[in-house]
């Protein structure tokens, strides 16, 4: 699953492209998962497992949270998927996100695990107590990816 933040996807990812988005399937209304999962317009077939929520689904129209919301819809849809595959081991899936993590750092991102966003909130927590305020954000993706270096 893909979720971007931003106005624009990075085309260099490798998923078919449009427009500043990554390409979902057309006519979602017979099948509503089918608006996060991915298509691929070469052969008119969704790319199978392969989802998008949040702005690499629908860029952003300035509203606060609609991502997140996107996002949460995605994942049910994720997750029914999912039911319906067989069960892989803990090796396969390390093996799984260990070429997802090597496809993202051949093509120059950064890839940031759940531990890694964990680790950000939790920082943000300490600095918003530190300033005594209810609520601190890092200014940029490069102040987090900085914090994760150390």
């Amino acid at each position: 699953m893909v979720f971007a933040v931003g106005d624009r996807v990075d085309e260099r990812f490798g998923l078919p492209y449009r427009e500043g988005l990554y390409v979902t399937a057309p006519a979602p209304e017979r099948d509503p998962s089918a608006a996060y999962q991915v298509w691929d317009p070469e052969t008119g077939q969704p790319l199978a497992g392969t989802f998008v929520v949040g702005w690499a689904r629908r860029a952003s129209d300035g509203v606060v949270g609609r991502a997140k919301l996107d996002a949460e819809t995605g994942i049910k849809h994720v997750v029914a998927w999912l039911e319906t595959r067989p069960k892989r081991t803990s090796v396969e899936a390390e093996r799984v996100l260990a070429a997802v993590t090597d496809a993202l750092e051949k093509a120059g991102a950064t890839a940031v695990t759940y531990e890694d966003v964990q680790r950000i909130e939790a920082e943000e927590r300490s600095r918003a107590a530190l300033a005594r305020v209810e609520e601190l954000k890092f200014k940029s993706n490069d102040e987090m990816l900085a914090l994760l270096r150390r």
